[in-house]
């Protein structure tokens, strides 16, 4: 169960700029300024690694398919054989962020945005805005972080400063 917390939280990381799936309308109180342009859609599938370097350690690996479509995302994180572990939906800053495992209690968790979700299961705040730009082959950069696509499939992100060190690699699946 903790390596499926610290997963979603990878999750996170990848999708926090934009709004919520939830079915009623919510749009935000608060206009968010970006620099960077927001996807009318966006979908990767793949597989995702993580490992945060500090005084908690973390290491994961798992599929995923991410969709982000307007202003509404969804990432699945799935086990071994296909099966989804978790659903994360999220929103803007300014909207809830909600974790659906039925490995956890309770079965679904909220909080008061992804942000603050990310930080809750890895222990470390992720630059989210960045990396969706990151994840559109954008060349964006974030204070302490050194970023490289080694191909158009291939993510890799490292973060040198503040510690805790993180490396994560995202790897695209062919269409």
């Amino acid at each position: 169960m903790s390596g499926i917390k610290h997963l979603t939280g990878l999750c996170c990381l990848m999708l926090a700029s934009c709004a919520s799936i939830q079915p009623t309308d919510r749009t935000p109180q608060t206009p968010i300024q970006s620099t960077i342009p927001q996807p009318s859609e966006l979908h990767w599938s793949g597989r995702l690694q993580i490992d945060v370097k500090g005084v908690r350690t973390l290491h994961m690996a798992n599929d995923f398919e991410l969709d982000v479509s307007d202003q509404e995302g969804e990432l699945r994180i799935l086990g071994p054989l296909g099966s989804t572990l978790a659903v994360i939906t999220w929103g803007t800053p300014e909207m809830p962020a909600t974790l659906e495992s039925a490995q956890m209690s309770p079965r679904v968790q909220s909080f008061d945005n992804l942000d603050s979700l990310m930080s809750h299961w890895l222990g470390t705040s992720i630059p989210s805005r960045t990396l969706l730009g990151w994840l559109q082959g954008q060349a964006v950069s974030a204070p302490g972080w050194q970023f490289s696509h080694t191909s158009n499939a291939v993510l890799v992100a490292h973060r040198f400063e503040p510690e805790p060190a993180v490396d994560f690699k995202i790897t695209k699946s062919s269409d």
